[in-house]
């Protein structure tokens, strides 16, 4: 964890400024992301502009991180052991933020960071980050989606007791999640499930 954690704060100090924390609140990324990609305002950005004006390395460094947070997410769901989960929590999250700082309408940060957000019970934070990523790409009907599903379920209130990670939660197969959402077509829990197990095999 340590050396991935240290690699990839390197890296971010040289594309957007290594701000980035456990502890930063998405509200904070979306902001930045609003501010220095769609209003081009430098003030405080300790980066690298020439990232900033570069979609295709905003596009290709985002996914190579989220696809660590996806490793990450995944061994969450196949250990047993609950200190390893929460070190896994931390790392895979703290993998998402940077990459949507990368590329805040990254498709693949955008649904995988939600995924892990709803899978906390933090679903007005998925929320932001789905609603942000579409006013970056407002023709994106996948983004629009999960933004308006999100918007059904953001004041819905957290699961009473401990937050919930998604190893609480078995692991639903295409067949069962079409089955949920058949048979409750206006749950937006349902259908997000539904929609991120389409994407993560690439059913678009």
């Amino acid at each position: 964890f340590r050396s991935d954690h240290e690699f990839w704060s390197k890296y971010s100090e040289r594309f957007i400024g290594n701000w980035i924390t456990y502890d930063t609140p998405v509200k904070e990324i979306t902001e930045f992301s609003k501010r220095v990609y769609l209003r081009r305002d430098m003030t405080g950005f300790k980066g690298e502009p020439a990232f900033i004006r570069d979609d295709n390395a905003q596009k290709a460094f985002s996914k190579l991180r989220g696809a660590i947070g996806g490793v990450y997410s995944w061994r969450i769901n196949n250990t047993r052991n609950a200190e390893e989960q929460q070190r896994l929590l931390r790392e895979a999250e703290f993998a998402f933020k940077q990459a949507l700082a990368f590329c805040p309408y990254s498709p693949e940060a955008v649904f995988r960071y939600c995924q892990l957000l709803i899978g906390l019970g933090r679903s007005a934070d998925a929320y932001e980050v789905a609603r942000t990523a579409y006013e970056f790409d407002v023709e994106n009907l996948q983004i629009r989606d999960l933004a308006r599903n999100l918007e059904s379920m953001k004041d819905a209130p957290p699961p009473q007791g401990s937050i919930p990670s998604p190893t609480n939660r078995p692991i639903q197969s295409i067949p069962e999640l079409e089955a949920k959402y058949k048979a409750n077509p206006k749950s937006g829990e349902a259908a997000f499930g539904l929609a991120s197990a389409y994407f993560n095999v690439q059913r678009h």
